[in-house]
């Protein structure tokens, strides 16, 4: 199986910083109040006859580092549980199969839990937001992602770029969960790639593996803080 590691460079294979109304097909401004586009990848790097460019995103939740879905089990589905958000695929862009009320900042949950924090949750959110923001721009000007403390205009910067994409292709580590996502028939997702949340934005989710099912058109995040 066709397997790709550590891409810091742009290829044909890849598409950093997609817009978000080229990553979801409708709702979009409800899509970006919770999930960050970072990068396109050509899913017939890892199974040919998969003609088709997903994107892979990250939640800004966590806030305060608990996991996504820890505080909205009654907005739960056979999909959207702890770690693990699923969207429908249509064209190449996304939709999201739940209800918004699974994120917690949507649904206000994350305020009951910690009702004295409000500041520090809105100082979490910000962050997260902001630093993906600086991270884009950085791209855009200097066409690489770079940890924060690297000024890109010095020659030694070159040697400290980060991966856009951790892994294209081959088989996923199964990390904190049991066993790979299946669908609805009880069939393996197809794993397509991994990519590392925090190097886009701070704070952000470890290794988000995306996954997907081309029979039922749905493609499946799952989040690891291993």
């Amino acid at each position: 199986m066709p397997i790709m590691r550590d891409i810091t460079e742009v290829e044909q294979s890849i598409r950093p910083f997609p817009d978000g109304a080229d990553v979801f097909s409708q709702d979009v401004d409800a899509h970006l109040r919770h999930l960050l586009p970072l990068v396109n990848v050509d899913a017939s790097i890892a199974y040919p006859d998969l003609k088709i460019w997903l994107p892979i995103i990250c939640p800004i939740e966590p806030l305060l580092e608990l996991d996504i879905g820890y505080f909205t089990a009654a907005h739960h589905d056979e999909y959207n549980i702890n770690g693990q958000i699923a969207f429908r695929v249509k064209n190449g862009k996304y939709q999201f199969t739940g209800n918004f009320h699974y994120f917690a900042y949507e649904s206000g949950k994350i305020f009951e839990a910690f009702p004295d924090q409000h500041n520090e949750i809105e100082e979490d959110r910000c962050v997260r937001i902001k630093s993906y923001n600086i991270a884009r721009d950085r791209y855009r000007e200097f066409g690489h992602l770079y940890p924060r403390n690297v000024d890109p205009t010095e020659p030694s910067s070159a040697d400290k770029r980060y991966p856009f994409v951790k892994q294209l292709g081959g088989r996923p580590e199964i990390g904190n969960w049991s066993a790979l996502p299946t669908n609805k028939d009880g069939q393996p997702f197809r794993y397509i790639a991994t990519a590392m949340g925090f190097l886009y934005a701070e704070g952000a989710i470890q290794f988000i593996d995306l996954f997907y099912d081309p029979k039922e058109e749905v493609a499946l995040f799952r989040f690891d803080y291993t």
